[in-house]
Parts: C-alpha cells; structure tokens; sequence
C-alpha cells in the first residue's frame, strides 16, 4: 500500500507517509482512511509525509480531492501539514495542492523538513 496510517501519540496527530507511486484511486482510498481514523480517534491534526513519493496523479486529480474535501466535516476542522518530497520536480504539486485547499478554507501548510512541519501542526491553535 503506497501510504501507510499511524496515530503519533505525543502530538497527538495522525501520521501518513506517502511511497512510491499514488493513483488517484489510492489518494482518494488514503483520505477516506485518514477522516475515518480522525473521527474515531477525534483527532483533528495531520502530519503528511510525501518525501518518498514519487507521483502517480496530477494535478486535476488533486482539484477533485480537495473538491471533495471541503465537503467533509473532519476535513474542514483538520490542520494538515505536509513534508515536500525530495524529488524536487514533484514540489509543483504540493504548492498546488496547498494553495487549493487554503483557498478553499482548509488548514494546509508545506514544509521542507518534518520537524518544520512538526512544530507548526502541534503549535497552538492559530487561524489559518
């Protein structure tokens, strides 16, 4: 499976660390995972890891999701941050997919390293 879900306790925050090639398919499999588990848990943070991703959807593909996403009560109330890839050629899509969802009134921030991302995701509750 190309993203793996765990529940970091000190945070606490949902973790999922993304391998490989993502199809939509996945992607969107991934999400309904992560807001499942968000609910469950009552959790409300999420650290995303994309350092070892390696593609697989395209942009379009992130329009929908977020598209989707809005339309979801745990999205919504959710802070996300993401750690970029490593593949430099891959930032594109990160950046795309910050700017939609912040655009669209979701908690999506980039990083260059995990505990960047760390620090803001467990920082107090601030607005977007």
């Amino acid at each position: 499976m190309p993203c793996a879900l765990s529940i970091n306790p000190a945070g606490p925050y949902i973790e999922a660390a993304y391998t490989g090639f993502v199809p939509f398919n996945e992607l969107m499999h991934s999400r309904q995972s992560i807001l499942t588990m968000a609910r469950l848990q009552q959790l409300n943070k999420l650290l995303v890891d994309k350092r070892h991703i390696e593609g697989g959807h395209s942009l379009g593909d992130l329009f929908l999701l977020v598209n989707w996403l809005v339309l979801q009560q745990e999205a919504v109330a959710m802070r996300e941050a993401v750690v970029i890839p490593v593949n430099p050629t891959l930032h594109q899509c990160c950046e795309f997919w910050e700017t939609a969802c912040t655009n669209r009134g979701l908690a999506v921030r980039i990083f260059d390293s995990g505990e960047q991302a760390v620090a803001w995701l467990t920082a107090a509750e601030s607005t977007h």
